[in-house]
C-alpha cells in the first residue's frame, strides 16, 4: 500500500493490545486498511479448512460495535469469493442472537446473503488467523513534497537531511520509501531505512545535533527481521516558528558500497513553505543515532556498574563511559550470525566462520560515548544465535579499537559533555 500510494504506511502486529481501538481510529480517519492472513506457527491447511487463504492479503472494510459492547471486523477477499466459515460467517448461528436492526446494519450490501468474499470475524479469531495489519494514512486534503535521497557509498561520508521551518502550525506525516526487488533481479538489496525527525528553536547545524540542543521528536527504526519498503515515524505537530530536521539514513547499502536512492515524502496539512537541504557529517549522524538509541533502545549494561551503559536498538549498539577517571573496554561478540551486514567488518557476515571472527573490542576514555556497531539484514530474514557483551573498567587511559575506527567517523569516541 505504501508503494502504491507513495504515502506513510505502518504495519501493526495483530497480537498488539488495543488492536480494535487502533483499527477504529484508522477507519474513522478514512485510512486504507488491509490484513495479512497466515502465521508461521500454523500449517497452511488449517486456514483452508476455515475458508481463508494463507499468505494472502484481505481488505478491512468496517469495524462494528454490537449492543453488548463486542466488536466485529469486516474483511473482503479481493478475489470476490471465498469466505471465513467460522463464528459470525454468513450462516453462523451468532447472527440469530442479534436484533434484526443490527443484522440489517451489518448486511447493508447484502454480503450475508451471498458469497462475494465479504465476511465478519470477531477480534479473537482475527488475531489467531491474521499476522499483521497495514495502515496506509491516506488524507485527501494533505500536501505532498518529495525529495530524492542519495545514499553515499562510504560509511563515514556526509548524509543528506532536510530542514523545515513553519510559519503556521502544521501536521506532518513523513515517510521514507525505497524500491522493492520486484523486477530488479536477484542482486537487489533492500535498505535498512531509518527516518529521524529532530526539533530545535534555532537553525540546524552540525553542532546543534552533536551537542544535544536539538531534541528527537519522532523516529522510524525497523523492528522486524525483514526490511520494509516504507519507514514512517508517525504524525508530528509542527509548531510555528520552530525548526525541524528530517534525517533519512540507510547503512547496509553503505557497508556494501552501493549508491542507491530513497525518496523522502513530506506529507503535511499545509504546504511547507521553507524546506532546504541540510548536509550532516559523520559525527552528526552518530549523534542522531545515539538520540534514537537512547529514546527507544534497551539497556544491556549491569546494574552494579552505573559508570558503564550499553544500549541496543534493532542492531544499533551504543556504549557510554560515565566514569570520571577510568577507561572502559567493551567487547561485543555477534555469536553465530547469518545473512547480516556488519558496519565494523566490511560487509556480509559469513556464517561458516567462527563467531569470534566478528568480535568488536573498543576502549572508551573517561566521559565518552561511542557507536559500537550497526548490524542489519542483508537480504530477507536474518538469524543470530547470541550476542555477548563484556566490559572491564580500569584506571588510566588508553585507546584500543578492533577493527580500527576513523577519527571523527561514525564509530569514533565523542565526549559525553557534548551531548545531553
Amino acid at each position: 500500500l505504501g508503494l502504491l500510494t507513495g504515502l506513510p504506511t505502518d504495519v501493526v502486529p495483530c497480537h498488539r493490545p488495543g488492536l480494535c481501538e487502533t483499527l477504529e481510529r484508522a477507519h474513522g480517519a478514512g485510512f486504507v486498511l488491509s490484513a495479512s492472513c497466515g502465521r508461521d506457527d500454523v500449517p497452511e491447511g488449517a486456514f483452508e479448512r476455515v475458508g481463508l487463504l494463507s499468505a494472502h492479503e484481505y481488505a478491512i472494510l468496517r469495524i462494528a460495535a454490537l449492543p453488548d459492547g463486542r466488536r466485529l471486523i469486516q474483511l473482503r477477499n479481493p478475489w470476490a469469493r471465498g469466505e471465513w466459515r467460522g463464528p459470525w460467517s454468513r450462516h453462523a448461528p451468532e447472527w440469530r442472537s442479534l436484533p434484526a436492526s443490527v443484522v440489517a446494519a451489518c448486511n447493508r450490501q447484502g454480503s450475508l446473503d451471498r458469497d462475494d468474499g465479504v465476511f465478519w470475524m470477531e477480534p479473537g479469531d482475527f488475531a489467531r488467523h491474521f499476522r499483521e495489519v497495514t495502515v496506509c494514512r491516506l488524507r485527501r486534503n494533505f500536501a505532498q513534497a518529495r525529495w530524492p535521497v542519495d545514499t553515499p557509498k562510504s560509511l563515514d561520508a556526509p548524509a543528506a537531511a532536510f530542514e523545515i521551518c513553519c510559519t503556521r502550525d502544521t501536521t506532518l506525516d513523513a515517510a521514507l520509501l525505497q524500491r522493492t526487488g520486484r523486477g530488479l533481479g536477484p542482486h537487489h538489496v533492500m535498505g535498512d531505512a531509518l527516518l529521524l525527525i529532530f526539533e530545535s528553536d534555532r537553525d540546524f547545524s552540525r553542532a546543534s545535533l552533536v551537542d544535544g540542543r536539538a531534541t528527537l521528536a519522532r523516529a522510524a527504526v525497523t523492528q522486524r527481521s525483514t526490511l520494509p519498503p516504507v519507514a514512517a515515524p508517525g504524525v508530528l505537530e509542527l509548531r510555528a516558528g520552530r525548526r525541524y530536521a528530517a534525517v533519512p539514513l540507510c547503512f547496509n547499502w553503505r557497508c556494501l558500497g552501493l549508491a542507491r536512492q530513497l525518496t523522502a515524502v513530506l506529507y503535511s496539512s499545509r504546504e511547507l513553505e521553507d524546506v532546504r537541504a541540510l548536509g550532516l557529517t559523520a559525527d552528526a549522524v552518530a549523534a542522531c543515532l545515539r538520540a534514537a538509541i537512547l529514546d527507544g533502545g534497551a539497556l544491556l549494561s549491569s546494574k552494579q556498574d552505573a559508570s558503564t551503559k550499553i544500549y541496543e536498538l534493532d542492531g544499533l549498539f551504543l556504549a557510554e563511559n560515565h566514569a570520571r577517571d577510568a577507561h572502559v573496554t567493551v567487547k561485543l561478540g555477534l555469536g553465530r550470525a547469518e545473512n547480516l551486514i556488519s558496519s565494523r567488518h566490511g560487509g556480509v557476515i559469513d556464517p561458516s566462520k567462527p563467531g569470534s571472527t566478528y568480535n568488536v573490542e573498543d576502549t572508551l576514555p573517561a566521559k565518552t560515548w561511542q557507536l559500537l556497531l550497526v548490524r542489519s539484514p542483508f537480504k530477507g530474514s536474518w538469524a543470530i544465535e547470541n550476542t555477548s557483551v563484556r566490559w572491564s573498567v580500569a584506571a588510566g587511559a588508553r585507546e584500543r579499537h578492533h577493527p580500527p575506527v576513523a577519527p571523527g567517523g561514525l564509530h569514533a569516541c565523542y565526549a559525553l559533555a557534548a551531548a545531553a
